[in-house]
């Protein structure tokens, strides 16, 4: 479903990559590699928060970017549910309010579908729904910014170190609860992580990024 050939350069950084739907088995990735080689950039690249200097990225019938033929679907325009780094929760709004904002857009036939009740349970997040960013630990917001990027009604879900933040026994729990989700959606899934276990949790085949590109793990099939 997603096909894309990035082309990035800023100052020494480089990065070049390519992907198409024979490498994406049922549009499911997970991503590892050495710090510095591009992950966080190549995500979001794909979500259009930067821009290539050369490049195309085809997601099912939309084109989201060509730079040949000068098209670029701004970022609230792509169907991605994205956690990043940072979680960028609004401070104005409550936790609530801010897992919440995500259902502003509009749902289509091939959306991720959950509820508040779902997304709440599934991350731990119930007791924090009252609260407000400020007095968030790390581990909270992310799973807050998850939960957003959740009930955003995603056709591509695209996770940058997304419970980098939690213990490890609650990103366990957490990952087995999401497991059960995509088990239940066929749905299309990007993730960064650097513990191999995590994307195994999550049955995704595994990709290094390294400066050759993309390079399968040989116990990978």
């Amino acid at each position: 479903m997603l096909d894309c050939m990035l082309q990035w350069h800023c100052g020494r950084a480089r990065l070049a990559v390519q992907l198409s739907p024979d490498e994406l088995p049922n549009g499911r990735l997970g991503i590892m590699g050495p710090s510095g080689m591009g992950k966080s950039v190549f995500m979001q690249l794909l979500a259009g928060w930067q821009t290539p200097q050369q490049g195309r990225i085809q997601f099912g019938s939309q084109c989201w970017l060509d730079t040949e033929r000068g098209i670029n679907i701004p970022p609230h325009e792509r169907p991605i549910g994205g956690v990043f780094q940072q979680p960028l929760l609004f401070p104005h709004l409550t936790v609530r309010d801010n897992v919440l904002f995500g259902q502003r857009r509009q749902a289509t036939p091939t959306s991720l579908r959950l509820t508040l009740e779902e997304v709440s349970q599934g991350l731990e997040i119930t007791h924090l729904l009252a609260r407000w960013p400020r007095h968030l630990s790390g581990g909270e917001a992310q799973r807050v910014a998850l939960g957003r990027a959740l009930l955003s009604h995603p056709e591509l879900l695209l996770l940058d170190e997304p419970l980098s933040a939690v213990d490890d026994a609650l990103t366990r729990r957490i990952l087995h609860w999401l497991e059960e989700r995509l088990s239940q959606h066929p749905f299309p899934l990007l993730m960064v992580s650097h513990d191999q276990s995590e994307l195994e949790q999550l049955q995704l085949p595994i990709v290094l990024l390294s400066a050759e590109g993309f390079q399968r793990l040989d116990n990978q099939p």
